[in-house]
């Protein structure tokens, strides 16, 4: 939920409340603190799990005129798995070796000044903080409800697309039956 959380919910809504500046970097530490800090509890708790990474992004760095994912240099040596769009994944196809990133990023905290924003923003710590919300604020939190939806809606396009395809193949089994019925009942006639 990296992306989602970053862009659909109230991070920046927040943070123009209070006056608060968030630049592109700042709201891509946010997803990324959140997902550290998962990684660090499953981690330490001994669970044998893998987190799931999805929509990351890639900006321009106008220092370097350079394309780079900070989602992607910043996860690295995690026990994760990626979901990434056929764009991100022509991007990164096409990165020289030397520019993925240390062997075990996962591990760096987040920038001090970046946390000090975030952590004065209540949408950010709900997330962040392991007891930052109840099960039921948990499930109103602009982040899960936005991934939920769209989960929601693939998995109804996925059933749609499995039931079209299930319609067309009784079809063809309908015309199959026929043709032999028909080449049956022609012999028959014979």
């Amino acid at each position: 939920m990296i992306g989602r959380f970053e862009f659909q919910g109230d991070l920046q809504e927040q943070a123009q409340d209070r006056d608060i500046t968030l630049s592109d970097t700042d709201v891509a530490w946010a997803g990324l603190a959140i997902l550290k800090r998962a990684h660090f509890l499953l981690r330490e708790c001994g669970y044998q799990t893998k987190l799931l990474v999805s929509s990351l992004a890639t900006k321009n760095d106008h220092y370097t005129d350079r394309i780079a994912s900070l989602h992607l240099n910043e996860t690295t040596g995690g026990n994760l798995i990626f979901t990434c769009t056929p764009l991100y994944l022509k991007w990164l196809t096409k990165l020289p070796k030397e520019e993925l990133g240390q062997p075990t990023t996962i591990e760096n905290l987040p920038p001090e000044e970046v946390m000090e924003k975030l952590n004065r923003l209540p949408y950010f710590r709900q997330a962040y903080d392991p007891f930052g919300s109840t099960p039921n604020q948990f499930h109103n939190h602009g982040a899960f409800i936005s991934t939920s939806k769209e989960a929601l809606q693939s998995t109804r396009k996925m059933i749609d697309f499995v039931d079209k395809i299930m319609d067309e193949s009784k079809n063809i089994d309908d015309l199959k039956n026929n043709r032999i019925y028909s080449t049956q009942a022609s012999k028959a006639v014979m």
